[in-house]
């Protein structure tokens, strides 16, 4: 239906209430609308100023444009499905009083009965409607149209039968030029063979109304060109028609009836463009309604985003040149945080046309839609027959929701949690997903997601930057955010020149969530790369003075398949992105050592000292793909040693020692630098000095030489523990540190001072 919900003919003009078909004609006002004529009725009949039977004759003249309608209920369209009224209606219109009844039996009947809707709107309205498919769904307020009480006009029509006699297309003489699209239709129903594809896919044809009347004359297919009242738009003074095609029921008391007919606003084009819709387009829409239908389960009928999205994905099959379904796409992901099966507003449920068109393009086929009706009717007995009423219909909409999503679930390849975060990538339609293989190839698409909230630019003015990746609430208002169940947040971020190395800390990672899903697109120097799976990895980290990882942009596809539980991901913490201004570069410095030993017998004191210039590289082998650099190790500089011994005894001694890279497993000396929370810390140690420990001679009275060790080569180099946080800028480590212990007999102090700065 090219209204998103009219399942009744009434339904059909009640679309220009909801638009839901969106086959409509002008672009959509920016005022804010009031409150609607719904909403105005309804707050009417709360206020008992009338009554209930009152309140849906006037929802029905609402939804028409009928001026009976009195003023003081004349309220403004809305973004919102509001067809489920006009159902209502028609399920209880045996209900009412004759008064009720009479007034609107017209709107209840087929175009081609004396006294329906159609006999009451004149001939004198304008031509061909074009301009955006957006339609009349956001007019801010809409013009009533007189319908009663002038005397019903004369309606000639002529019909032009198809697929031998299957099929019978309807257009009124009054109309110039109707006749010749009504024989179009019927001819391309033959000769495009709309019906025999769309039939011999799913192998099952609409439901024959032979058995019951009216029914047109005989079992066809009836397709109506017809024209609803016009809506007029205040801002613009423009006016557009509410609705551009409805698969109508043959039974107003029962919408989601399996015998339909089809009605087509005859005010299109045959052919359709980028910004108008065509007729041929909305017949084949509108037929794979009537095929579905036949089904009787609630997708078909209540489960909008099924109905509206597969018959989309059917249109866009039979004729894919025009494009005016991408309007929709781009309405469907800009909402794509949304549940793809909750969503609210009627675009984005025809959007959602998206998924059958990738798993067509996937799988080289179209045979899994098929298999998909198929299977809603395994799981989702009994049918919807005439005894269900509408209340039994809602409520099943809720109990079937995950049969409906197990069903969709058996002809996804690998189910939900294979196939939706691979369906999310394909949906962000931008490099690296959109070719050779994407909606760009495809179908010519080229919208795609807006991130969320927004692109970001990430620059770093001389200190580290932290970003949190924003997700939407999960409930409402709720300030809890994660990610709810078959939606997907796209998130976005460029990195100016000043960034020199960046961290995506994944905190969905610590989630025990089956279902969640996290996807990296990187582009490095210029270039994007293919999509990698970071679901189970808690960071990934870019230096950005290495080419491999000179990350430019980044986008991070958060997903949750969960069809099952439909429980939303929510992390404790949000996911963040660290940028800083500096790269995975050397660190190089200076150390000052010093060792004092004072005994008190025999008395004298020794003075060690070593002082070094250093330079730590990156470590290799201490490397984890995608995490950040924690490690380095001495690759070169010198050591100076010294000794002196007074008191009693004298002696001493120094030296310089070269410091190399001795190979993995023999570092000279370490450094640890690593993110905490949001303070970077280091931490440093020796290893084996470099080459033959040093020893120094020292001489007392009456007794020879003696040679002694240097103490100071096993920890000349060893960082404060207690005071262990790099500068708030990120490039200097710098501390000092004192010890003391002892006895009666001796004492040991050991200062050490250090310096180190980031370095290329």
């Amino acid at each position: 239906m090219r209204n998103p919900l009219a399942p009744l003919a009434l339904t059909a003009l009640c679309a220009a209430v909801t638009m839901t078909a969106v086959r409509a004609g002008q672009t959509p006002a920016t005022a804010e609308p009031g409150p609607t004529s719904y909403v105005l009725i309804d707050r009417a009949l709360e206020a008992k100023r009338i009554d209930e039977e009152t309140a849906h004759k006037y929802r029905v003249f609402a939804a028409f444009g009928d001026e009976r309608l009195p003023p003081e209920y004349r309220g403004a369209f809305e973004q919102g499905d509001r067809a489920i009224e006009i159902d209502r209606a028609g399920a209880r219109l045996a209900t009412f009083s004759a008064e009720t009844r009479a007034a609107l039996a017209p709107y209840f009947m087929r175009p081609d009965e004396p006294g329906s809707w159609v006999t009451l709107s004149g001939a004198n309205d304008p031509a061909p409607l074009v301009g955006n498919r957006r339609g009349g769904l956001l007019l801010a307020s809409y013009a009533f149209v007189r319908q009663q009480p002038q005397p019903p006009a004369p309606v000639i029509w002529r019909k032009f039968p198809a697929v031998g006699g299957k099929v019978m297309v309807w257009a009124q003489d009054r109309y110039p030029g109707d006749a010749a699209k009504a024989e179009a239709i019927a001819r391309a129903m033959d000769a495009d063979k709309v019906w025999t594809r769309l039939t011999g896919l799913m192998r099952r044809e609409p439901v024959s109304d032979a058995l019951i009347t009216p029914n047109g004359g005989d079992g066809a297919l009836d397709i109506y060109l017809v024209r609803p009242p016009l809506v007029l738009d205040p801002n613009t003074g423009q006016r557009s028609t509410p609705w551009m095609g409805i698969a109508e029921s043959a039974r107003p008391a029962n919408g989601c009836h399996p015998i339909r007919y089809l009605m087509l606003d005859s005010r299109s084009p045959l052919v359709g463009n980028r910004k108008t819709y065509g007729l041929l387009s909305t017949a084949a829409h509108e037929l794979f309604h009537a095929i579905t239908y036949s089904y009787q389960v609630v997708e078909g009928c209540d489960v909008r985003w099924t109905r509206e999205g597969t018959a989309t994905w059917a249109e866009n099959w039979i004729y894919p040149a025009p494009d005016t379904e991408h309007d929709l796409a781009r309405e469907y992901l800009r909402v794509s945080h949304k549940p793809i099966d909750e969503l609210a507003e009627m675009y984005p449920e025809y959007g959602t046309y998206l998924l059958p068109l990738y798993l067509e393009k996937t799988r080289g086929s179209p045979d899994f839609m098929r298999m998909m009706w198929d299977s809603f009717v395994k799981v989702n007995a009994p049918p919807l027959h005439d005894s269900v009423t509408l209340a039994e219909r809602l409520e099943r909409i809720g109990v079937d929701r995950l049969n409906t999503l197990r069903s969709i679930g058996t002809v996804l390849d690998g189910g939900w949690d294979k196939s939706w975060p691979q369906f999310l990538l394909k949906a962000w339609n931008q490099a690296p997903t959109d070719a050779p293989q994407g909606y760009r190839i495809w179908d010519r698409l080229t919208e795609a997601p807006a991130a969320y909230p927004m692109k970001q630019s990430i620059a770093t003015p001389g200190e580290p930057v932290t970003r949190q990746v924003a997700l939407p609430a999960t409930l409402g208002d709720s300030p809890v955010s994660g990610i709810m169940p078959l939606a997907g947040v796209f998130s976005h971020f460029t990195f100016e020149p000043n960034v020199r190395s960046v961290v995506f800390v994944n905190t969905i990672a610590d989630i025990a969530h089956e279902h969640k899903s996290v996807w990296g697109i990187q582009k490095i120097g210029g270039k994007w790369i293919d999509p990698e799976d970071w679901t189970r990895d808690f960071q990934k980290s870019w230096c950005r003075s290495e080419s491999k990882e000179d990350i430019e942009e980044l986008v991070i596809v958060f997903g949750n398949s969960d069809s099952v539980r439909l429980e939303p991901v929510k992390p404790e913490k949000l996911p963040e992105i660290k940028a800083y201004p500096y790269g995975c570069s050397a660190w190089t410095g200076t150390s000052d050592a010093e060792k004092t030993i004072v005994s008190r017998d025999p008395a004298i004191t020794i003075v060690e000292r070593v002082t070094s210039n250093m330079r730590f590289e990156i470590d290799p082998a201490l490397e984890l793909p995608g995490q950040p650099r924690e490690y380095w190790k001495i690759t070169g500089g010198e050591l100076t040693w010294s000794v002196t011994v007074t008191g009693m005894c004298t002696g001493g001694g120094s030296g310089k020692v070269a410091i190399t890279d001795r190979g993995p497993g023999d570092e000279i000396a370490t450094l640890r630098v690593w993110q905490d929370e949001k303070i970077l810390r280091y931490s440093g140690g020796t290893g084996p000095w470099p080459g033959d420990i040093p020893t120094y001679t020292i001489r007392c009275p009456n007794q020879p030489p003696t040679q002694m060790v240097l103490f100071m080569a096993l920890g000349w180099w060893t960082t404060d523990m207690q005071n262990d946080t790099v500068s708030d800028n990120g490039r200097t480590i710098r501390g000092t540190r004192t010890t003391n212990q002892g006895d009666a007999t001796q004492s040991i102090t050991d200062r050490i001072s250090y310096e180190l700065q980031r370095s290329p």
